[in-house]
């Protein structure tokens, strides 16, 4: 139970990460904390990066899951460590976003 989603089960947390309850077994003002959402709506772009410790070859351990935008809705593009170009739809080589 998320009671920081609200009654909508919100993603978001509008109100703050801090909160206060009275305790009805003590009453006492109990203050509780919400862990910062990873999907915050402020995010302009993001990666995750990642590395893999196995025996695979050395430039392709590392990996970054990029995205733009809102990390809880955005699609993540995998960019390998040992990548030299990317597929022509993302190299907006003449900054007009051209269609691929």
């Amino acid at each position: 139970l998320d009671v920081g989603a609200g009654p909508e089960h919100s993603p978001y947390r509008w109100n703050g990460l801090t909160w206060e309850l009275n305790d009805a077994s003590t009453g006492q003002d109990v203050t509780y904390v919400n862990e910062r959402i990873v999907g915050t709506q402020a995010t302009a772009w993001h990666f995750v990066a990642e590395v893999d410790p196995t025996e695979v070859y050395g430039p392709m351990r590392a990996l970054m899951w990029f995205g733009l935008d809102d990390h809880a809705w955005a699609p993540k593009v995998p960019l390998f460590g040992g990548a030299t170009g990317v597929h022509r739809s993302y190299d907006d080589g003449n900054c007009s976003a051209r269609v691929a």
